[in-house]
């Protein structure tokens, strides 16, 4: 005890202090409190865990293969500048087979959207809003690859019965090693 019997009374505190606090942290790490040391799950649950799991992933991939022969099918696979002039001569042939005139068709700028490049199209047209709707179907048929995505109708006047119709219409192309600053 001479160790301590030379120290001064605080001196002796803080050696006391210190000595409590290691034996605290020494414990402490040896017996968590969080459950870290949690018992190994048993062979047989594990394997049965890991399968599960495995299927769940070959499933995932199933799915995304058939996503993707979706998207193929949906979209094209023409530069941005050929399917642009062929969605115009497209959307004049519908609205012409639907007894239409198409006030203004304004291609919008295309944007890349994961691995896709989106053509978007606004059409303006004004009409009886029962003689657009042949118009709205025939874009929307699948053999055709083009989309609606946004329709604004708003009435020309409170006596009339035409209408001022807005049609977003988008194609979709596959890229094809194209920036999107290019586009």
């Amino acid at each position: 005890m001479s160790f301590l019997s030379n120290r001064n009374p605080r001196e002796r505190l803080l050696i006391l202090l210190c000595t409590v606090v290691v034996v605290v942290a020494v414990v402490m790490v040896l017996n968590p409190a969080d459950g870290s040391a949690k018992k190994l799950v048993p062979a047989a649950e594990a394997t049965k865990k890991s399968r599960e799991y495995v299927q769940q992933a070959r499933d995932m991939i199933l799915e995304s293969d058939e996503l993707k022969k979706r998207i193929a099918r949906a979209s094209q696979t023409k530069p941005v500048d050929e399917v642009v002039p062929e969605m115009v001569i497209q959307l004049a042939k519908l609205a012409k087979d639907a007894g239409l005139h198409l006030r203004e068709i304004k291609p919008i700028r295309a944007k890349r959207i994961a691995g896709l490049t989106r053509i978007p199209v606004t059409v303006r047209l004004t009409t009886e809003f029962p003689k657009c709707i042949p118009f709205l179907y025939s874009i929307e048929d699948p053999a055709g690859k083009l989309v609606i995505d946004r329709l604004n109708v708003s009435a020309t006047d409170a006596k009339s019965r035409e209408v001022d119709i807005e049609v977003m219409v988008s194609a979709f192309t596959q890229d094809a090693g194209q920036k999107p600053d290019t586009l």
